[in-house]
């Protein structure tokens, strides 16, 4: 550990480092006059190459005043440059050591310009005009997909926000254990969040690309918003999160980053305004952790089943084995299961010496979630269902776990709920009784967390 006074508490510092695109559109056509986007020609990832590929909305979309949907039914508005700043207050004591923080204070500055589009003018791939494009073009395509195989569901009107500004200030004081002076402030650092999508009160955001991701020193060199399956995983959230609300399961507010790290809440104290009283926070509950996990894997599912071929992740680094539901590996040849080790180390948070984006980290969620989300897809695929079939199943899965969950359920209790609502959903659907051979020794082979 650093002598005291050897820099540990850095200066104020700002970190700055990631590419900000204008609109292009703007102040080029009449915002105010109203007009169809029937196609448009956009950047996406096509097997591992980015390149421009025409998107046919069919007449589906409005250009203009805002770009949405003709009805505003699907995506209600489509936002740019939203700016919200969080405060993080953290008290040390004279030797540096950590006592505790305040809870973070939230402030929206800015809450996004209206984006509209001109359909007659180029769309440069550095704008925010071909971000907005490309995911509201497979948000459009995966609520088609849905609303083929599932008619009947009911799903609100999203937001799209895309180049969300996130300042994270970080306030560091100290304070001499004992003492009855106000702690001082020691230093101030303001970074940015990047390299995000994630799906907030039927909302999805995407946050910039980091410079260093863009030179290739982070998980994908490829923007998120050009890889179809991340646009189409988020509305899966809210696909998934209706259901839950639907069963009266409105206490899970599921918000959080899919493509970093998204390791569960420590233990630590918290203080009041004046860093006097100490209280201590405790984790969210097992069965919210296990949902969390849950959600990640339907949101998978979904993705690629409403987007086929679109939705594959070739060529995407520390995405194309471990986030493919078609492969039984994890990115470093890791079998994908979730045994009785791994459901140890989610539910204590145990942090693994994990050293790679393809080593599976079973603190987190998406891994826990993408191993359900594999037993899930080889147990369709065998059976030789087509996607819109397999969506179903997904969707009759999903409401079966929503109406068996309940408060005091541990996460052993929720993951077995998982797969035993899995197992019925799907035998009731193809009309049979019990599992083959086969289907049985997947699911204990890759499920076996309650043994």
């Amino acid at each position: 550990m650093p002598e005291k006074g050897s820099g540990v508490f850095p200066q104020t510092t700002r970190n700055e480092n990631f590419k900000y695109f204008d609109s292009f559109h703007q102040g080029k056509c009449d915002q105010n006059q109203r007009e169809l986007l029937r196609d448009a020609t956009v950047y996406n990832l096509y097997d591992g190459i980015i390149e421009p590929r025409v998107l046919s909305f069919g007449g589906e979309f409005q250009a203009k005043p805002h770009l949405s949907d003709i009805n505003r039914n699907i995506i209600s508005k489509t936002l740019y440059n939203r700016k919200e700043v969080t405060l993080q207050e953290m008290l040390y004591d004279e030797d540096e050591e950590l006592i505790g923080f305040l809870v973070p204070n939230v402030n929206v500055e800015d809450e996004g310009r209206d984006l509209f589009v001109c359909p007659r003018i180029e769309i440069p791939r550095e704008s925010v005009e071909n971000m907005a494009i490309g995911i509201n073009y497979r948000i459009l395509k995966s609520y088609n997909a849905l609303n083929l195989s599932r008619p009947d569901f009911k799903l609100k009107p999203i937001e799209v926000y895309v180049q969300n500004i996130e300042e994270k200030v970080y306030e560091t004081y100290v304070k001499e254990r004992g003492s009855s002076e106000e702690p001082k402030l020691k230093s101030k650092t303001i970074t940015y969040s990047t390299d995000n999508a994630y799906y907030a009160g039927s909302s999805i955001h995407f946050l910039p690309q980091s410079d260093d991701a863009r030179d290739g020193k982070f998980f994908t060199i490829f923007p998120l918003w050009e890889i179809p399956f991340v646009a189409s995983h988020e509305y899966g959230h809210h696909v998934f999160e209706t259901i839950l609300k639907t069963y009266g399961l409105s206490n899970i507010n599921f918000v959080s980053g899919c493509f970093h790290s998204n390791d569960k809440t420590q233990i630590i104290k918290e203080y009041d305004s004046s860093f006097q009283t100490g209280v201590m926070r405790l984790p969210q509950d097992s069965r919210y952790d296990a949902l969390r996990a849950l959600h990640e894997g339907f949101a998978d599912l979904f993705a690629h089943y409403t987007l086929g071929l679109e939705g594959q992740l070739n060529g995407v680094n520390c995405f194309s084995e471990s986030r493919n539901v078609m492969s039984p590996f994890f990115g470093n040849g890791d079998f994908k299961e979730f045994d009785s080790k791994s459901f140890n180390v989610f539910i204590d948070n145990e942090a693994p010496n994990v050293f790679s984006c393809d080593e599976p980290n079973f603190t987190q969620y998406h891994t826990v979630g993408a191993v359900f989300a594999r037993v899930v897809y080889a147990i369709l695929e065998n059976e030789g269902l087509s996607d819109t079939e397999s969506l179903r199943v997904v969707m009759n899965w999903a409401e079966d776990l929503a109406v068996s969950v309940r408060e005091d359920m541990g996460a052993e209790v929720t993951f077995l709920k998982a797969k035993s609502s899995f197992i019925s959903a799907y035998l009731k659907f193809i009309g049979r009784d019990s599992l083959t051979r086969i289907e049985k020794d997947l699911v204990e082979n890759s499920l076996s967390f309650d043994i």
